[in-house]
């Protein structure tokens, strides 16, 4: 049976508690709009069972409280006896321009000791080593804003929770401009992606001019393998606060490994005897901004695909580069199937003995022939992933170009 409720509640700015008017507040096809005080009443028709239980197909129906400037708010109004809530809880909503402020500093700053380092290191570094410190800070001084700007003409803020796949244009309410905007806002997109592969190749061309014969994409594998997903000592995000929030952050302890490891291998590597340290920090920042960079474009690109079709516009997209696109795709999760066999080598884990601590034993990784002799050994270690281990002897393998 159909059944009449009255969905009642009050909207207020995020920050302030301030008020707003006309905001509209919607449920299916049911519109309204809040007074000066905020306040709204929303008359709905909905189906029921004999129970008063909201029907199965309208459980997820959600109420979408929207107002231009601000980030859309939405609830499912249904308690959890499947009835209809008619009293919501105060809604506060952000406004875009705060939220777009937050999102930056939360993608694009750098903790300060990185800044420091980066900076002390400027001064007397040559000038490719310095066009790639330079490249890490035009794109999350300058890309990764412009990019942020650009999505929340689209009502897509909350940035991080996008990033780490919370949200989606699935599941999340969004907006298209209107066309004249749209054109704007595609026209901003192609010039991001223009400066990003331009970038690129100015990195690239760096790299050769320091001396190293290898693409970039193999360079950043190089160094997951060796060092761990985001060995950087540091937190990207801003001090937690109404306007900050931590986006990422790493353990002291991988930073200690970090520098172990550098020390360890910078003499038996060529590639880590071109590379200064500060510059490999570099470029592990460079690897995780441009990570975001295209993540967000990527966001962007489904959204303006949806606007232009709704919209009847044809439009011309920059292409990105085909080498960016391989690094923006490149597998990075710890739980990655772990390698049994490099370069002809059968890899595996076993413990060294005699190295007891308590219950804990030492292992290391080993990389036997096909008739299954030992040829080479890793460093013994407390580490309990078996993907660590193999990991380091698989780079020394491949680094040194050793065949079984």
């Amino acid at each position: 049976m159909i059944q009449s409720y009255t969905i009642k509640g009050r909207v207020v700015q995020f920050g302030n508690n301030k008020p707003l008017d006309k905001v509209k507040v919607s449920y299916s096809t049911f519109i309204t709009y809040t007074n000066k005080r905020g306040i709204y009443k929303l008359p709905i028709k909905i189906e029921v069972n004999d129970k008063g239980e909201v029907i199965e197909k309208f459980r997820s129906t959600e109420l979408i409280i929207d107002k231009g400037g601000f980030s859309p708010f939405k609830i499912i109004p249904i308690k959890g006896n499947n009835k209809i809530k008619t009293k919501i809880n105060v809604a506060k909503i952000t406004s875009n321009k705060k939220q777009t402020e937050k999102d930056i500093a939360e993608v694009g700053t750098i903790d300060d000791n990185i800044t420091k380092a980066l900076s002390n290191a400027e001064p007397s570094t040559p000038t490719p080593q310095k066009t790639i410190l330079n490249a890490v800070k035009a794109i999350s001084e300058r890309l990764l804003p412009f990019i942020i700007g650009m999505l929340a003409a689209f009502g897509i803020t909350n940035i991080k929770k996008w990033l780490d796949g919370k949200n989606t244009l699935e599941n999340t309410p969004t907006k298209c401009p209107t066309k004249a905007e749209l054109r704007r806002q595609i026209n901003k997109r192609n010039k991001v992606v223009k400066q990003l592969n331009n970038l690129y190749k100015v990195i690239t061309a760096a790299i050769a001019a320091i001396g190293i014969v290898t693409t970039l994409l193999r360079i950043f594998q190089l160094i997951m393998r060796l060092f761990g997903r985001f060995p950087v000592p540091s937190t990207i995000g801003t001090p937690p606060g109404p306007s900050g929030g931590v986006l990422y952050s790493f353990r002291i302890g991988q930073l200690i490994r970090f520098d172990e490891k550098y020390d360890k291998f910078k003499g038996k590597f060529k590639l880590f005897s071109k590379i200064p340290k500060i510059i490999l920090t570099a470029l592990i920042l460079l690897r995780f901004y441009l990570k975001a960079a295209l993540d967000l474009l990527k966001i962007a690109d489904n959204k303006i695909d949806q606007c232009s079709q709704e919209a009847g516009i044809d439009f011309t997209q920059e292409e990105i580069d085909n080498e960016l696109l391989a690094i923006g795709a490149q597998e990075e999760e710890d739980g990655n199937p772990v390698l049994t066999n490099v370069n002809g080598f059968k890899m595996s884990v076993q413990p060294v003995p005699k190295t007891e601590v308590g219950s804990i034993v030492k292992r290391q990784a080993v990389a036997k022939d096909s008739k299954g002799i030992i040829i080479l050994k890793g460093e013994p270690s407390f580490s309990a992933s078996d993907q660590i281990l193999i990991d380091e002897l698989a780079f020394y393998i491949t680094s040194n170009n050793l065949k079984a």
